[in-house]
């Protein structure tokens, strides 16, 4: 579900929008990863220049989310963008929010568990 939520090819809401995808490795091992998403189509309905992040997992390191975040934010800025908002999954139109408590649940259809 999620590599066809990324995949630009197929996935419609990459007509109007486009992502850089960010991961953190450490001696080998994934340990993060990061979406960064600058969605046309939101920012000319709202005149703005709203970037988003989404689809964020990490280990629990502050290391790795800032490195994942700045990354993030950085190529969100070199599109002309001016704020970041999220997590979004890749967008309004799909899972948001942020899993930070309760991971001894199951996780449940259409809800962030990361």
């Amino acid at each position: 579900m999620v590599r066809d939520l990324l995949d630009t090819k197929s996935n419609p809401f990459y007509a109007q929008a486009t992502r850089m995808l960010f991961v953190a490795k450490r001696d080998g091992r994934l340990v993060g990863r990061v979406a960064a998403i600058e969605n046309r189509a939101h920012n000319a309905f709202h005149q703005d220049r709203v970037g988003f992040f989404g689809f964020f997992e990490s280990v629990e390191d502050p290391e790795v989310s800032t490195a994942l975040f700045r990354e993030a934010d950085r190529w969100l800025r070199a599109r002309g963008l001016t704020s970041v908002r999220g997590p979004m999954n890749p967008s309004t139109n799909h899972d948001c929010g942020l899993l930070v408590e309760g991971f001894e649940q199951h996780p449940q259809f259409l809800t962030s568990w990361n």
